[in-house]
Formats: structure tokens, sequence, C-alpha cells
């Protein structure tokens, strides 16, 4: 229950107060979106490694992309010919113990 817990104090933006996104899951990742639909969120079950890739959310241009949990937004890309957002993960996130928490992580993706 403590790991829920800790989990839920990182990640419940994500959860509480939100709603269905138009497609609940691609892959690994499961969405949600927030009541104004401003905001997706992009909640993957294993660690992406260097990159997640999306192909069924657009980021507004200007978007900031956030990692639940770290401050810093994260670089990111869409390619228009290929249909994907592209989310770089920072190269200290790779190290287990800098991440901001276990078991699923959430993307915030302004669209």
């Amino acid at each position: 229950m403590n790991d829920i817990g800790k989990w839920l104090k990182v990640n419940g933006e994500g959860i509480y107060g939100t709603r269905t996104y138009s497609l609940t899951s691609e892959g690994t990742v499961r969405f949600t979106c927030s009541k104004d639909r401003q905001k997706v969120y992009a909640i993957v079950t294993e660690w992406p490694g260097q990159q997640l890739k999306l192909k069924s959310v657009i980021p507004k241009k200007g978007s900031e992309i956030i990692l639940l949990g770290v401050e810093r937004p994260l670089h990111w890309s869409y390619d228009k010919a290929e249909g994907a957002t592209t989310i770089t993960i920072p190269g200290n996130l790779q190290e287990e113990s800098n991440r901001p928490c276990k078991y699923a992580y959430t993307f915030r993706i302004e669209i």
C-alpha cells in the first residue's frame, strides 16, 4: 500500500479528476485527459528508455511535455510524415534511482 501511495503522490494529476481520452491505449501506454481537454496524460507501464514515441497524441505548438515528478520540460518533436511525437528522455533518468517513481510513468502533454 505504501508503494501505491508514493506512486499516486507523483502521478495523481494524471488520475484524479481526469477523463477518458479519445484513445485509451497505445501499446504499453494508457491515456487520460484533463477535464478541459487541454492536457493528455500518457501513462507508460514500462520504462521507455531514451525515447517515447506516440502516434496518438499531437502536442500543440510550443507545448511543454513534463514527466510528472521531474521539474524540467522534456525535449520533443513531431514528425508529420511519420505521424508520431517523439519525446526524448534525459540521460540522468536512465538510472532507475533518478526516476521520480517506480512501476509506471506519467507524461503530461499540452494539446
